[in-house]
């Protein structure tokens, strides 16, 4: 990140453009829509309109990730007359300029889509060995690899407070005669509210015994294809 604020910077220099605002996301992904640091850029280009007259980018991936996004904002550039440069990439107005942007814009599209079908794939292949690769619902402990950037590689194991207080609620629930606000208080007589430092809310049953009641009977559901694994 660093290198490209230099770069950046050196190219602004090149063309004699004086630097308003430097937009930084550390982490942050174009491929989402919501980048406060990207949105606070264009407000800026909008707010000064007439005053700006650049957009830099390391590379146009780091506008958009796909070529809808792109080209609307784009637009909004352009009414604001404000011209898009890339450090690394030969974008501009001229019609073969304008070609290669599309095909950038497209092909960083491509990458993105690549990359998600990829990371779909890999949860799905965790998900059939019994291992979900999502946050657990509450009673299990996340056994995610303690090194940033490694992936989950054992099941979520039960968390030796919690787990047994939900699996008898859960032997109670199963009769058929308890409200909700029975299940809370049988789960707070139980200790849960003491343990989790917090009340136990409505919104926390309803995910207990509704939305996770199949994992809690040892069923992961497949969030794309809806097959259960157990």
């Amino acid at each position: 990140m660093e290198n490209q604020d230099e770069l950046c910077r050196a190219y602004c220099q090149s063309k004699g453009i004086e630097v308003l605002g430097i937009y930084r996301e550390e982490g942050a992904s174009a491929k989402t829509a919501q980048r406060a640091e990207f949105l606070r850029a264009i407000e800026f280009c909008r707010k000064n309109k007439g005053k700006v007259d650049a957009f830099v980018v390391y590379k146009v991936d780091r506008f958009a990730r796909n070529t809808e996004d792109h080209f609307y904002v784009r637009k909004m550039l352009i009414e604001y007359g404000v011209t898009l440069h890339s450090v690394t990439e030969p974008i501009g107005n001229n019609p073969a300029e304008k070609f290669i942007e599309t095909v950038l814009a497209g092909s960083a599209e491509f990458d993105n889509a690549v990359r998600a079908q990829r990371s779909i794939s890999g949860m799905i292949a965790k998900i059939n060995q019994g291992i979900t690769p999502f946050k657990p619902p509450i009673g299990y402990e996340c056994q995610h690899a303690r090194k940033r950037g490694e992936k989950k590689l054992v099941a979520d194991k039960p968390d030796t407070q919690i787990f047994p207080i939900i699996q008898k609620a859960l032997k109670e629930f199963s009769k058929g005669i308890y409200t909700q606000v029975d299940m809370i208080q049988l789960l707070d007589k139980q200790g849960l509210s003491k343990i989790r430092g917090k009340e136990t809310s409505p919104q926390l049953v309803s995910k207990i015994f509704v939305k996770y009641l199949k994992y809690y009977a040892g069923i992961i559901v497949n969030p794309w294809t809806n097959e259960e694994v157990q």
